[in-house]
């Protein structure tokens, strides 16, 4: 058993080593992505960006056909307004047809 262990210690160190090099990389990247987005937060949403993100949003849930009655509207209300905040896509175009 011990010549089996023997001949199997370089791949098992190996694998140990890929696999330490690996929660590394995950902490250090996990690290630097939730500095970045402390440190580079995107500027506020002016009022009128986020009435029409809410008006957009609540046009979308209630334009939807429902048939039962069971649906909870509010956490799809809040799930696309959170969507649609992030979307600065979305916002640039807000923009361009208001101008």
């Amino acid at each position: 058993m011990a010549e089996f262990f023997e001949s199997i210690f370089p791949l098992g160190a190996l694998t140990i080593l890929v696999t330490i090099l690996y929660i590394c990389w995950s902490v250090c990247k996990f690290v630097f992505v939730e500095v970045k987005d402390y440190l580079l937060r995107p500027p506020p949403l002016s009022k009128e960006e986020t009435e029409e993100i809410c008006l957009e949003a609540s046009e979308f849930v209630h334009s939807k056909h429902r048939p039962w009655d069971l649906d909870d509207t509010f956490a799809e209300y809040l799930w696309i307004t959170n969507e649609l905040y992030g979307d600065r896509e979305y916002l640039k175009g807000f923009k361009k047809n208001n101008l």
